[in-house]
């Protein structure tokens, strides 16, 4: 499916920015000069059941490996949520390696996954339940859904959260992380290096603050917060800079104290350009 007109505001007023994906030559980057969303200029790649048989990674990794890489996000999640989630009952929609609903199993008094990649289900820790679709657990209720780097991979985003809208008990509320599109690297450094190495046939829409918001809101959900994350430190950013190259978080790591990294991440939030967005939904009440 080619794009004609934006997702979410339906202007035809798009800039290019960039000419391709670091995988696909002939799909381009566009954005929307009107609300600023990012998206691919098309989607035909995305085929039925293209996350299904696990079609957007190049190399199937075993669940200890795939833990491995995604433990320090995992473990942050964990520890910025716990506080919410404590008795509750948790769907986590797009679970992956099921590390973080693992780690909540045992705080939450229902605990359970969505993910439609066939070879993850087979290998789920034994104190987890996950199923392929959201259609498993319609007749069910949630105090909270969480979303980690899942919604930028939708095609159709609004049916989605509406669905998961419809999940939640009253006070139920919809936990959504994604990169943003305002990252520094790409609006104030411009570091052409990392634009080629970021943008990415399964990322289908990038979202900044104002255009997560609004498709939220266009999904029947309102806005409690959102907040800016960086993941990836001042010596990343510096790496990429000099480099032109990734990992720069490993290694200059012995480069860069956390006072000054910490004085940095501050800056970048302040100037909504961290390379992370995590916000809280609720049901618009009526």
């Amino acid at each position: 499916m080619k794009q004609s007109s934006c997702y979410l505001c339906k202007s035809q007023d798009f800039i290019e920015i960039a000419n391709r994906t670091r995988d696909i030559k002939n799909i381009k980057v566009l954005k929307c000069n009107s609300c600023g969303l990012v998206f691919l200029s098309s989607f035909e790649h995305i085929k039925k059941n293209f996350y299904k048989n696990s079609q957007m990674h190049k190399n199937i990794l075993s669940i200890s490996e795939w833990t491995n890489e995604t433990e320090v996000d995992d473990e942050r999640r964990y520890q910025a949520l716990k506080g919410i989630l404590k008795g509750k009952r948790v769907l986590d929609f797009g679970a992956g390696n099921c590390n973080f609903l693992s780690k909540i199993s045992f705080i939450t008094k229902q605990s359970i996954g969505v993910e439609p990649e066939e070879h993850i289900r087979k290998q789920t820790p034994r104190n987890v339940k996950v199923y392929e679709d959201i259609s498993n657990v319609d007749l069910m209720k949630f105090d909270v859904v969480t979303m980690f780097h899942v919604i930028e991979y939708l095609p159709n985003p609004k049916i989605t959260l509406s669905k998961l809208c419809n999940l939640l008990t009253d006070e139920g509320q919809i936990i959504i992380e994604t990169p943003n599109a305002n990252d520094a690297l790409i609006t104030l450094y411009e570091n052409k290096a990392f634009m080629d190495f970021t943008y990415w046939g399964c990322h289908l829409f990038l979202y900044n603050h104002n255009t997560l918001e609004e498709v939220a809101n266009q999904s029947n959900l309102s806005s409690n917060y959102i907040n800016q994350i960086q993941r990836y430190s001042l010596g990343n950013h510096l790496h990429w800079l000099a480099k032109g190259e990734p990992d720069g978080h490993k290694y200059w790591a012995f480069f860069i104290s956390n006072e000054l990294n910490n004085e940095y991440v501050k800056q970048l939030a302040f100037y909504k350009k961290c390379d992370t967005l995590m916000g809280s939904f609720s049901r618009k009440k009526i």
